[in-house]
């Protein structure tokens, strides 16, 4: 609370550094934290005007420690399930697509705990798939490498809605053949972007409109992946109105 509190004037913080590295020695402390609450991520948000990547230094070794530590505390989480302002002056920073790059390089990783927290923390950091994060994901998918493919599908999972989403899932469809990474896109259309509101069916209509236009796309791939994911979310709307109906009915 100490480390976050503004001084009187609003202008800067009541307790101040000289040396930024006695405020790093302080934030390293919370290392050891079960969770990170409101103050924890404020300071973590202050330590993003010194140095931000010490920020994503802080959060690889709070990840790096999931395994361990959840073995003796299942309480343990490596970072909130959503940050508040931890993030906002990193986006503000000239380091910040370095930061995108080096959080979106932990997808390579075999520990299942980075693949895991990536995309979300990708999330905070962005705050959207517009900008920054659009180019650096689409130069994992002009890379050629197929597993750098396959990490974008998984980040993707995080940001299913939009112009951006659609036009880096096209541009992977047409790079590849591979059943699992066309099926997990797929399934990223057909989940919903957090809490939706009105009728399931809406929304389900709404995915239809958005892949329709593919359905005459120049690249065969797309074509043959709009035809059956058209025809999937068809049945599936069908089925969602004779739910919607019935329940109607009952009511």
């Amino acid at each position: 609370m100490a480390l976050v509190w503004p001084s009187e004037n609003r202008d800067g913080w009541a307790v101040e550094f000289d040396n930024p590295q006695d405020y790093l020695d302080i934030i390293e402390n919370f290392e050891r934290l079960t969770s990170l609450d409101f103050y924890t991520e404020e300071s973590l948000n202050r330590l993003g005007e010194i140095d931000p990547m010490q920020v994503i230094d802080f959060i690889e070794r709070r990840i790096r420690a999931a395994s361990e530590r959840r073995a003796q505390d299942d309480r343990y989480s490596p970072i909130p399930f959503r940050f508040s302002h931890a993030m906002d002056n990193i986006r503000s920073s000239v380091e910040y697509v370095g930061v995108l790059r080096r959080v979106r390089d932990w997808m390579l990783r075999e520990d299942a705990w980075f693949r895991l927290e990536t995309p979300r923390i990708l999330r905070e950091l962005s705050a959207g798939l517009g900008g920054p994060l659009y180019d650096v994901l689409l130069e994992w998918v002009q890379s050629g490498d197929m597993e750098k493919l396959k990490g974008v599908v998984g980040i993707l999972r995080e940001f299913n809605v939009g112009d951006q989403f659609y036009a880096l899932s096209r541009e992977i469809i047409c790079r590849t053949d591979d059943e699992d990474t066309v099926n997990s896109i797929a399934d990223t259309i057909h989940s919903t972007p957090g809490v939706i509101s009105g009728p399931m069916s809406d929304f389900i209509r709404q995915r239809m409109q958005e892949v329709s236009p593919w359905l005459d796309d120049d690249d065969y791939r797309v074509r043959h992946f709009a035809q059956r994911m058209v025809q999937w979310l068809q049945t599936e709307l069908e089925r969602q109105e004779a739910e919607e109906e019935l329940e109607r009915r009952q009511w």
